[in-house]
């Protein structure tokens, strides 16, 4: 279960669970909302992640999500696929985390995602790195 609200400034308070992903911007994070509402605020990433629930992943430097808003994974191109159509890319040195995250997030054999299979998903071998 999410946390009932998030405070990110002295007037902004959210709902975790409305939110989709957010990117880093340097000292600024970007927060985009389920309504399609982005939220600048003035913290990092790392901050922002320390208040939010283990729903949240982060799968790059610069992009935290909201597994719940996730539709789909594009495993061999290191993408996830957000519910609002954003195509977010998986870092190589996350991606061994991401996997085990994903898998401790939810008891959810499919993780809500249509076509999704957590069996599936550990058999597919990845794509070498570079």
């Amino acid at each position: 279960m999410l946390a009932s609200s998030l405070t990110l400034s002295p007037r902004l308070i959210v709902c975790p669970e409305n939110i989709v992903q957010i990117l880093g911007e340097s000292n600024y994070s970007r927060i985009i909302m389920n309504d399609g509402q982005n939220i600048m605020v003035s913290q990092t990433l790392s901050m922002i992640q320390q208040k939010l629930p283990s729903e949240f992943i982060r799968i790059h430097k610069s992009h935290l999500i909201n597994v719940r808003y996730l539709a789909q994974i594009l495993r061999r191109q290191k993408l996830f696929v957000l519910t609002n159509g954003f195509r977010v890319p998986v870092s190589r040195r996350r991606a061994a985390g991401i996997q085990a995250n994903l898998l401790q997030s939810t008891d959810s054999p499919t993780l809500g995602i249509p076509g999704f299979s957590k069996k599936a998903y550990l058999s597919t071998p990845l794509p070498p790195t570079l």
